[in-house]
C-alpha cells in the first residue's frame, strides 16, 4: 500500500478517535453550553481593555480642567 494511503487511514482514524472521545465526554459530564468559551473569551477582552477606557475618560476629564482654568471656552463635541 502507499505511503499516502496509510497517511489518509490515520487520519481518518485520528478523526474518529477524537469523535468518540467527545462523545464519551459527553456522555460523562453532559453537553457543555453553547458560546460558553466565546462569552468566556469576551468577557477577557472586556477586562483587558476597561483600564484604557478608564485613561481615556481621565484623560478628558483633565481636558475639561484645562480648558476651564485656561478661561477658553469649552469645546462641544460627543460625550
Amino acid at each position: 500500500m502507499p505511503t499516502w494511503a496509510w497517511l489518509l487511514i490515520a487520519v481518518a482514524g485520528l478523526v474518529a478517535f477524537v469523535m468518540l472521545e467527545g462523545k464519551r465526554q459527553e456522555r460523562k459530564y453532559g453537553r457543555s453550553g453553547s458560546g460558553t468559551m466565546l462569552r468566556a473569551g469576551l468577557m477577557d477582552l472586556q477586562r483587558h481593555l476597561e483600564p484604557e477606557r478608564k485613561v481615556e475618560i481621565l484623560l478628558e476629564k483633565r481636558e475639561r480642567t484645562v480648558h476651564a482654568e485656561s478661561g477658553d471656552p469649552p469645546r462641544s463635541g460627543p460625550n
